[in-house]
């Protein structure tokens, strides 16, 4: 069992995970699932086909871009995986969901205000892989 959440240093937002051998009666001390390079935004955890723990994340570049990144379980730890620039700016990324299906396409779908420079428009936005 995987168990991730949002929460603060220092002003700064970070993705906290612990996991349960056990199925729930013994957890792991918890830990952060960090890039430097990303301030983590909206994030959901998800299985791959294989039931690997995915998680799924929004966030800012240091540049400002707004990027999708994955997180695989392996084992003991998150490795980052795939990466993908979604917009040059990030305006507010607010929402996401995710879902893996068996023929190992992952569908990512998020909300995110964009601005064309004079106005900002509320998007749904999908993607997949």
């Amino acid at each position: 069992m995987h168990s991730i959440w949002t929460g603060l240093i220092d002003g700064r937002p970070v993705i906290w995970h612990h996991f349960s051998a056990d199925g729930g009666l013994t957890w792991s001390n918890a830990d952060r699932v960090v890039d430097p390079g990303l301030i983590p935004g909206p994030t959901v955890l998800i299985a791959d086909q294989n039931e690997t723990p995915l998680i799924v994340q929004l966030a800012e570049s240091n540049s400002g871009q707004l990027v999708l990144q994955e997180w695989a379980w392996a084992t003991d730890r998150w490795v980052a995986g795939e990466q993908r620039i979604l917009q040059e700016t990030a305006v507010n990324a607010d929402a996401i969901s995710a879902i893996a299906a068996p023929d190992g396409q992952i569908a990512v779908m998020y909300g995110s205000l964009n601005s064309d420079g004079t106005t900002l428009t509320d998007e749904i936005i999908f993607t997949g892989r």
